[in-house]
């Protein structure tokens, strides 16, 4: 376990319930997942994403905000756990910029 503040060890039950959705989903395309936000907000899945994407170079990148993933901390993962849980998590805005079309003078957003 690498996020600062902690030397537990996690069971990853939210990972196989995110498989199970998965199977399901492929199964019958048109199943309503009504109770994949607490699989997401569940404190052991954020602690997953992040250990599969700390090492990732583009995630140590400032973004739109100045917050990058290398100050994270199991308190951090814990009140963004409850705001996803409550209905109260606010996402930062994306950066827009324009992007040439391939042989054509028009451009298209993209959001970063």
């Amino acid at each position: 376990m690498c996020v600062k503040g902690t030397r537990s060890t996690f069971t990853l039950a939210g990972v196989g319930a995110l498989k199970t959705l998965s199977e399901l989903n492929k199964k019958d395309r048109k199943m309503v997942n009504h109770a994949t936000i607490k699989i997401i907000s569940d404190l052991e899945t954020l602690v997953l994403a992040y250990e599969l994407s700390k090492s990732k170079p583009g995630y140590m990148t400032p973004g739109v905000t100045p917050e990058t993933l290398d100050g994270m901390t199991l308190a951090k993962l814990g009140k963004l756990s409850e705001q996803l849980q409550a209905g109260k998590f606010k996402f930062s805005p994306s950066g827009r910029v324009w992007i040439p079309k391939p042989g054509k003078v028009e451009k298209r957003p993209l959001g970063i």
